[in-house]
């Protein structure tokens, strides 16, 4: 396939396994510099090791659940997520 994706940064999330996981390792054999998460860090953490291992690729691996995530109300304006502290 030829997407040219070289420089390119590509973020997926659910990529610890299965179809996310393809995608991520798709754009990277493409050129993308990726940004990839799950809920599971030792399962993110593993398929970013995996990634770099056989693409060479840039890639940032993020936990994107949180127990104490508390996401504000939506009104006219959409507001941010905002972290429980």
């Amino acid at each position: 396939m030829q997407l040219n994706l070289k420089g390119k940064v590509a973020m997926v999330a659910a990529s610890s396994k299965g179809l996310g996981f393809g995608i991520a390792q798709e754009l990277a054999r493409e050129g993308a510099k990726l940004s990839i998460g799950s809920r599971s860090k030792d399962g993110i953490e593993s398929a970013a090791k995996k990634l770099r291992e056989e693409t060479q690729a840039d890639v940032l691996s993020s936990i994107l659940d949180h127990p104490t995530t508390k996401v504000s109300k939506i009104g006219p304006k959409e507001q941010p997520i905002t972290l429980a502290e």
